[in-house]
């Protein structure tokens, strides 16, 4: 594994997928304790990671969970890292 992927996805994908997320007046909403816990569950998904995260708002209108499901994911399964980072990709333009 270079330095470059986590156990789970490259970062670049990652950094690119939270620079993307945006609040209802567009404006970046992620702070660097809110990017760590969303990656955090992206590259450690467990319980504790994604209780953590899944209230985060990531686009105009979805929280992280809500992103999840509409992206096709199982509203009770923890998602792995990368339903979590397809759902981000999805509620971007």
């Amino acid at each position: 594994m270079s330095l470059m992927e986590t156990t789970t996805l490259p970062l670049h994908r990652i950094a690119n997928a939270l620079d993307g997320c945006f609040n209802l007046t567009e404006e970046r909403i992620l702070s660097s304790e809110t990017r760590a816990m969303v990656f955090k569950a992206i590259d450690q998904p467990s319980v504790e990671n994604w209780l953590n995260a899944r209230s985060i708002i990531v686009s105009r209108s979805m929280t992280l969970w809500q992103a999840v499901i509409a992206a096709g994911a199982h509203p009770k399964d923890i998602p792995t890292g990368l339903q979590i980072i397809e759902a981000i990709e999805w509620t971007q333009p």
